[in-house]
């Protein structure tokens, strides 16, 4: 064994192949979430509904079903009326398979 250059590759990404299938990715072929709007404008100190702006739902790994139980998505944002900014409102759903299909809206307080 000698001294020898050994490359730095920046950027680079290991996946842990063992787990799960690598093959697999999210499309419109394995499910989606659909929003009505996917950018919005809300006045400071106005309430905020996340759940109405969801349109469908769609599990094609559920036969291709429409899914009709939003209390199914989890939804993540740290979303304040109150003070003005622009905020990510992240919907999520995973079936009883393990899948994950996510949706962003942007809200903009103003």
């Amino acid at each position: 064994v000698g001294v020898c250059k050994v490359p730095i590759v920046t950027g680079a990404v290991l996946f842990y192949l063992a787990v799960g299938d690598y093959k697999v990715r999210p499309d419109k072929k394995i499910g989606y979430i659909e929003l009505t709007d996917y950018l919005v404008y809300a006045d400071k100190g106005a309430s905020f509904e996340p759940m109405e702006y969801i349109k469908s739902v769609w599990d094609m790994k559920q036969g291709g079903k429409e899914i009709f139980s939003w209390g199914d998505v989890a939804v993540e944002t740290d979303l304040d009326t109150g003070v003005s900014g622009e905020y990510d409102v992240k919907y999520t759903y995973t079936n009883e398979k393990g899948y994950s299909y996510s949706a962003i809206l942007t809200v903009v307080v103003q």
